[in-house]
């Protein structure tokens, strides 16, 4: 045999036993089967795998996989509880039957209205003591799942500080992963936000306790997920807002820029986002894009012509199974058209989630900003716990975790037209301090923080929130 011949000949075998190897060290989803889901459709199910049947796992990233996929399952708020495991696993063949058990979460929620009209519980406590005339109440009626396909229905009725009516639909599976949302929306206000003064809104309230602005949105979008991991959406809200003269002709002629005491005017943006994290409810790894571009009014109005770019990027860095590193960018950049952005809409920082730890109390409105947070978390604790057998059965099993987290936040807003008075703006800012994290049953969340700012302010913050 020639040299040219046992040369090739050794690389075939070497090729032909790498294979065995690789296959030896693989197996392929023949078959997933799933329990549990007694309203919700296999189908939603499948689309947030990123595991298909006929898929070749590597047994290396198996349990890692596997993993993933209940984190994911859980994010959405459909479940309380998944669990991925492989059965009928035939050595020979590789081919196995993966397993998905899952407990529904409790879909449809009416509920009592007792929401506070300011910012957050902090303003409410310290800034207006507790006052019970800035809360809004009424009933409201939430389905997240309304045909078994993640749909979700909205309904409020509210009246107290702010008066409001609203419907929203949204159906996240037409075709192809294409959806769609349609929306109503009615407030009115008797106190409005007129202008920022000392970095804090300032508020007005007539004496004949009139009401002040006035404002519909009508709404609809498209919107597609391509993957598990990808979403885009285009979006058009119809908005109609005025005020009383009091405002244009006494308090700020630029609310609504020019003295004007209305603005009717489109809405037009596309997004998109690109999300990775895993349990995105609490990040615990893994990065996430969005961005957005949006037009407000017409091009050449006389009204209200803006542009405006606005990105936001996310990844969290796993040190340890229980330490974690989580950094946020974001870019707000306005292209003004033939007017400056009207009060109205000149928003920045200091609304939620672009809020810098420390500065709770405070905004900095402008046209553009950036912002970093920086938050180093530690898993102090992670349970089920069995709750009482008189709750409904989807409340049961109530999963519990517990973070310690470290913040470090910086910011630079850019206002060119209302930074008279205010000295957040047009400079850099920071804030840091700990806080103490609790989410239950993957879906409600409760933060405890210390906050200082980089004048020296301090206090403790309270923060709650449910994600369904």
């Amino acid at each position: 045999m020639n040299l040219r011949r046992k040369l090739l000949l050794s690389l075939f075998t070497l090729c032909y036993f790498a294979t065995i190897t690789r296959a030896q060290d693989s197996v392929i989803i023949d078959t997933i089967l799933i329990e549990g889901n007694v309203r919700t459709k296999d189908e939603v199910i499948f689309r947030e795998l990123d595991i298909k049947i006929k898929d070749t796992l590597s047994l290396e990233d198996l349990s890692k996989r596997m993993l993933l996929n209940e984190k994911r399952l859980l994010s959405i708020g459909l479940f309380t509880w998944a669990d991925i495991n492989i059965r009928q696993w035939d050595i020979e063949s590789r081919r196995a039957v993966m397993n998905i058990v899952l407990r529904e979460n409790w879909f449809i929620y009416p509920y009592i209205i007792f929401d506070l009209a300011d910012r957050n519980f902090d303003v409410w406590r310290k800034e207006f003591n507790y006052a019970l005339d800035r809360v809004n109440y009424g009933l409201g009626l939430k389905h997240l799942n309304l045909t078994g396909m993640k749909d979700y229905l909205q309904l409020k009725f509210q009246t107290g500080y702010t008066q409001k009516y609203e419907i929203r639909y949204e159906y996240p599976y037409l075709s192809n992963g294409w959806g769609f949302n349609i929306g109503f929306l009615y407030k009115a206000n008797k106190e409005i936000n007129y202008k920022t003064i000392g970095n804090k809104p300032a508020f007005f309230k007539a004496e004949d306790e009139r009401v002040l602005l006035r404002h519909w949105i009508v709404s609809g979008g498209l919107y597609n997920r391509a993957n598990a991991l990808l979403f885009h959406q285009v979006q058009l809200d119809l908005n109609f807002a005025g005020t009383d003269r009091m405002i244009s002709e006494g308090l700020n002629a630029e609310y609504f820029g020019a003295g004007r005491n209305h603005l009717n005017f489109p809405s037009l943006s596309y997004s998109i986002r690109y999300d990775r994290r895993l349990y995105p409810l609490y990040p615990m790894g893994g990065p996430a894009v969005w961005a957005e571009f949006r037009k407000d009014g017409l091009p050449g109005s006389r009204e209200l012509d803006l542009t405006t770019i606005s990105i936001s990027l996310e990844n969290t860095f796993r040190f340890t199974r229980f330490l974690f590193l989580t950094s946020e960018a974001g870019f707000k950049w306005t292209a003004l058209g033939r007017h400056r952005v009207p009060y109205f809409l000149n928003r920045a920082v200091g609304y939620y989630p672009d809020v810098l730890t420390g500065y709770q109390l405070f905004v900095s409105d402008g046209s553009d900003f950036y912002i970093q947070k920086n938050a180093l978390k530690c898993k102090l604790f992670e349970k089920n716990f069995t709750t009482s057998s008189l709750l409904p059965k989807q409340f049961r099993l109530m999963n519990t975790k517990v973070f310690l987290r470290t913040n470090f936040d910086f910011a630079y807003v850019h206002d060119p037209n209302f930074a008279a008075g205010n000295s957040f703006v047009n400079r850099w800012i920071y804030g840091y301090g700990p806080a103490l994290d609790m989410i239950f049953y993957n879906f409600v969340t409760l933060s405890l923080s210390y906050g200082l700012t980089m004048d020296g302010q301090r206090g403790f913050y309270f923060y709650s929130d449910f994600n369904f």
